[in-house]
């Protein structure tokens, strides 16, 4: 059930390329389009997904990059504390390709923004 429009402006020599590429393949243009979004759709919930495999060359610079922000971390913010468990936990996580980011610092603060816990 389609019941939502869209409308944007675009360059008109853009669009005339566009409508000569889709009469071409015999496909509407409201048809492209809705593949272009469900395309991108699809790529950005997969960029928010951890990835089911990690290379080694992927896990060496996530370790890399943990090594880094833990000492500006210390150096930035050294009141703030999470307890090492929680953090390797997630460390290896991430590195491993299990869990996002993201995912990960959310799991880890929430306790904390919720109060359920207090900062040491």
């Amino acid at each position: 059930m389609k019941d939502f429009a869209v409308s944007f402006r675009v360059e008109p020599d853009l669009y005339a390329e566009f409508k000569r590429a889709t009469e071409q393949n015999h496909t509407p243009v409201a048809q492209v389009l809705r593949g272009f979004m469900r395309g991108y759709v699809a790529w950005a919930q997969q960029q928010n997904q951890p990835h089911s495999f990690v290379s080694e060359e992927e896990k060496q610079r996530r370790e890399a990059a943990f090594r880094n922000a833990e000492g500006s971390a210390a150096h930035e913010f050294p009141d703030d504390y999470v307890p090492p468990s929680e953090y390797f936990e997630a460390r290896a996580k991430i590195i491993a390709g299990e869990m996002s980011t993201q995912d990960a610092l959310d799991e880890i603060l929430a306790p904390y923004k919720s109060g359920a816990k207090a900062v040491a």
